[in-house]
């Protein structure tokens, strides 16, 4: 490489050098400059727009105090709002304040609410406990009613007997309410018919016509034959009365003899119930019955059972319901076993029933017959034969009387066979007719 190519990269460098000096010091002036920079230049070269966002903040270093008291913050700014027409920062500085306000307001106001709310779960719950109280209360009231009612029943033994002998004497001019006293009692027995009907004749069409024809007589205690587990519970709620009874088998649409009372009159003492086999009754389970009626190889088509129940007014009364068979041999076989069982007890009874007697209530030698011969019972009708079965339209006069109302012990006071219809068609409420009977305790006679 010659001398002059060195020269040359030589002097390349050196202007780079000083190229590079220049630009550094050239640099440090400008940075020097801008520290010093009056405002009155910033306004030539800034924006408008932009003139009103400026901090004064950058200004407030400065070491001349006279420019600092020329461009401090109020007058700054109050300068650009007057030269410009841009809003003053003090209405900045209120619409700031304006929106802390609100914002401390609305915090204010949601935790009023969520103190309001508070408060009012807080009544809800004292009120709820005041409910609670006052519900406690009332029941203890009831309670408290329903035990001075059993004394007064218990008391109602002393009872003068001229009351009871004006029930006697105007017994035909008595209303069925007034035979219900200490004293007195009515019966009602209805075989009402399984549910097994369409519509108007199912069970839900006709319940209330049910329970009207059963309320026409206000019956103390009611016998049904045919019953289900929603026909109790229909009647004992719309009566407040209450029922117990056992089902013949353990399917869905069982049916039981029901005994229904009304617990301000009468205390539930016991109940059992059994089904007629060939071995003799059999004891049923508090819910229902598992054996089957069965007599020398014939088979009924239904279990066939009876209720027995014991309830205390004055005195204790045995109620038995029961439902017998169509077969003639096996009537005269749940007879006997009725007969043993009822020959065992002391105290008054009444029975009542669906018997399917099929002949004359005076006829001799027939199941009912020595029911009644054996067993001491007398029929509340004198055994007149009034038809009590035929279907929903009317009572087929050429069948005989089937159900019965039998007892011992007591004095009928009145008795009859319920006629009631229904609507336009006439209709009967049940294809049997009710039985009613209102009766007095021999004890209380003599």
């Amino acid at each position: 490489m010659c001398f002059s190519t060195w020269i040359l990269i030589t002097l390349f460098i050196l202007s780079i050098l000083i190229v590079g000096f220049l630009l550094f010091i050239k640099r440090k002036k400008i940075k020097k400059w801008n520290k010093t920079i009056a405002p009155e230049f910033l306004d030539s070269i800034i924006p408008p727009e932009n003139k009103f966002y400026i901090q004064p903040s950058k200004y407030q270093k400065l070491e001349n105090e006279e420019y600092i008291q020329k461009y401090s913050e109020n007058n700054y700014y109050q300068e650009y709002s007057e030269n410009l027409q841009y809003p003053p920062i003090t209405q900045h500085s209120e619409d700031k304040q304006e929106r802390r306000e609100n914002h401390i307001h609305n915090k204010n106001e949601k935790a009023q609410s969520l103190e309001n709310r508070y408060r009012e779960a807080q009544n809800q719950e004292v009120q709820n406990q005041e409910v609670q109280n006052q519900e406690v209360q009332n029941q203890e009231v009831q309670n408290q009613e329903v035990q001075n009612q059993e004394v007064q029943n218990v008391s109602a033994s002393v009872v003068p007997m001229n009351t009871l002998l004006n029930i006697l004497q105007n017994k035909n001019k008595i209303s069925p309410k007034e035979l219900n006293t200490p004293l007195s009692f009515t019966i009602l027995s209805f075989n009402i018919r399984c549910d097994v009907d369409k519509v108007p004749h199912n069970w839900d069409s006709r319940k209330y016509e049910v329970l009207h024809n059963i309320n026409i007589y206000k019956p103390s205690i009611i016998c049904l034959q045919e019953s289900t587990e929603k026909v109790k519970k229909f009647i004992c709620k719309s009566l407040s009365f209450d029922g117990v009874g056992s089902y013949r088998d353990s399917s869905s649409r069982a049916e039981a003899g029901h005994v229904i009372f009304d617990p301000k009159q009468w205390k539930f003492v016991s109940h059992k119930s059994f089904v007629y086999t060939e071995d003799g009754i059999k004891l049923c389970g508090q819910v229902a019955c598992s054996s089957v009626t069965v007599f020398n190889g014939v088979k009924d088509k239904h279990t066939r059972i009876f209720t027995h129940v014991v309830l205390r007014g004055v005195n204790e009364i045995n109620v038995i319901n029961t439902h017998f068979p169509l077969d003639g041999t096996l009537q005269a076989e749940c007879a006997k076993q009725l007969i043993a069982y009822i020959n065992k007890l002391s105290t008054p009874v009444v029975i009542t029933g669906d018997f399917n007697s099929h002949y004359l209530p005076t006829s001799k030698g027939t199941p009912l017959d020595n029911l009644m011969t054996s067993a001491s019972l007398l029929d509340a009708n004198n055994l007149e034969n009034i038809p009590t079965f035929g279907t929903f339209k009317k009572i087929r006069s050429n069948v005989n009387k089937l159900d019965y109302i039998l007892y011992r012990g007591m004095s009928t006071i009145n008795a009859g066979v319920s006629d009631y219809r229904y609507g336009k068609e006439q209709f009967r409420p049940s294809d049997h007719q009710a039985l009613f009977a209102s009766f007095v305790l021999n004890s209380i006679l003599t």
